[in-house]
């Protein structure tokens, strides 16, 4: 049973939450009789019905099509450079399978690399993709490129954070036993770390997939390409029926793609 001193606390508690909640709206200006509701409606309206014609649905069709090749090829080079950079991360790795013991003594050159290592990928990650699509459109110009190359250098800083702390969670008894028995660093490695993170990383890398395609979009809308560069164009010209399209033609690709994402998982396990 709840105490009174614990009573007012929680009382408190619920009070300062929804002193929070109600700042935070009229800070955002998310106060519902601010906003014009005839012009609202108005807007809303023009939304329906979706757009059709056959053109124009190959095109949007073609840049769903551009937007699941950008999320393939930033998942790529995300790995590429994720897995790389959480070897290098990982103390497991790094130091050996008592690094928990060992890292206690000096090891001058194995904490040089694992720390740049992880400051590199920290910093990778800490930039969200669409910030990276916005620097790299004005370095390799519009176009489907940048995507990639934003989804890479995003979600690798992401892979090589988790890859990291997987192969520094497993069971460090079969690299021990691999090392005790003469194994060389390289062999230890081929054998017993990836083996045992390869389930757990091989299902993260579909989720970043996943995610990926939903980000494509997003980037194509600063000038990445795909879906969301038509979205932005339709938009622009206040074209808001085929817009509705768009967004539905979104929708039911990330359907789709969550749906295969599943089935590659259950077959996998």
């Amino acid at each position: 049973m709840i105490q009174g001193g614990e009573r007012r606390t929680f009382s408190i508690i619920v009070v300062v939450a929804i002193a929070v909640v109600a700042w935070s709206c009229w800070r955002a200006e998310l106060v519902p009789w601010r906003s014009g509701g005839g012009s609202v409606t108005a807007v809303l309206n023009s939304f329906l019905p979706p757009a059709g014609g056959r053109d124009f649905l190959l095109a949007s069709a073609t840049a769903a099509a551009e937007t699941v090749a950008v999320a393939v090829l930033g998942t790529v080079l995300a790995l590429l450079i994720g897995l790389p950079l959480g070897l290098l991360s990982s103390r497991a790795v790094m130091i050996g399978p008592r690094f928990a013991a060992r890292w206690q003594r000096p090891q001058p050159l194995a904490q040089l690399i694992g720390g740049s290592a992880r400051l590199l990928a920290a910093g990778l990650r800490s930039v969200p993709e669409v910030v990276w699509a916005v620097i790299l459109v004005r370095v390799v110009g519009l176009g489907p490129t940048a995507g990639v190359i934003a989804l890479g250098v995003a979600y690798g800083g992401m892979i090589a954070k988790v890859a990291a702390e997987q192969l520094e969670l497993a069971d460090p008894a079969p690299a021990a036993a691999l090392s005790q028995a003469g194994s060389l660093r390289l062999g230890t490695l081929l054998w017993a770390h990836l083996p045992m993170t390869a389930p757990g990383l091989s299902d993260y890398a579909i989720y970043r997939f996943e995610c990926a395609v939903r980000a494509s979009a997003l980037m194509g809308y600063v000038g990445g390409g795909g879906l969301g560069f038509q979205i932005e164009h339709s938009y622009g010209y206040s074209r808001y029926d085929e817009v509705t399209t768009q967004v539905l033609i979104l929708m039911l690709l990330v359907v789709a793609v969550e749906w295969c994402a599943d089935r590659v998982r259950r077959w996998w396990s």
